[in-house]
This record gives structure tokens, C-alpha cells and sequence, in this order.
């Protein structure tokens, strides 16, 4: 039998599909060649923002494997998700062409959030 569930309660069945939809759309972009990504971080150092677009979009499947190896840590799936998009983001607005640097801050910021999460935890 079902339990009964107080109707004042957020459902999580929205944020479930929304990271369900996120993911399907994170696995059906194009996986780009490393040349491919040269390509529109040169096209993107010069203000293409359709280059940009694309090679952030080229990046996802790395945020999200990152994300997925430090599911349990602490911070919820979608926190991690979140931090990895934004140094993603933040790397590629700041030095499009320095492709080398994006697994770094990707890794930096998810760490970091693990650690704000830990600290959190442990002054409460």
C-alpha cells in the first residue's frame, strides 16, 4: 500500500524529469573531434557566440561524468551538476582558446562544492 503524502509537500517527481531530460539531452549532443573543438574556441575567442554555444555544449558529457564521480559526497547531483556548468561556463567566457584549463576548473569547482557541503555538514 502507498503512503499517504501531505499535499503541503514539493513533489520531487518535477526535478526528477527536469534531471531525467537534462541528461537525455546531455547524451544525444555531437561528441566534436579535438580539432572540431579548436575550431570554435578560435571562432569563440573572436565573439562567435554560436561557437561558444557549441563548445560548451562539448563539454557537458565531462561535467557530468565529473559530476557522477562525486555522487554521495555530500552535495546533491544537481549541486554538482549546477558548480560543473558554471566553471565550464565561466573557463571557456574567460579563455576560449585554452581548452587544457576546462577539465581543471570543472574538477576545481565540483571539489569545492563538495568541501562547502562537508563544512556545512560538520557545523551543524
Amino acid at each position: 500500500m502507498k503512503p499517504l503524502r501531505d499535499a503541503s509537500m514539493p513533489s520531487a517527481l518535477p526535478r526528477e524529469r527536469a534531471l531525467r531530460s537534462y541528461l537525455r539531452l546531455v547524451a544525444a549532443l555531437p561528441r566534436l573531434s579535438e580539432a572540431a573543438q579548436a575550431r570554435l574556441a578560435g571562432d569563440a575567442a573572436c565573439g562567435d557566440e554560436r561557437a561558444l554555444r557549441a563548445l560548451v555544449e562539448s563539454f557537458l558529457p565531462l561535467v557530468l561524468v565529473q559530476s557522477a564521480a562525486r555522487r554521495g559526497m555530500g552535495p546533491r547531483f544537481e549541486t554538482l551538476l549546477a558548480a560543473g556548468n558554471q566553471a565550464l561556463l565561466r573557463c571557456l567566457r574567460q579563455a576560449p582558446s585554452d581548452l587544457g584549463q576546462v577539465p581543471k576548473a570543472v574538477c576545481l569547482a565540483l571539489d569545492k562544492a563538495v568541501a562547502r557541503q562537508r563544512a556545512k555538514g560538520a557545523s551543524l
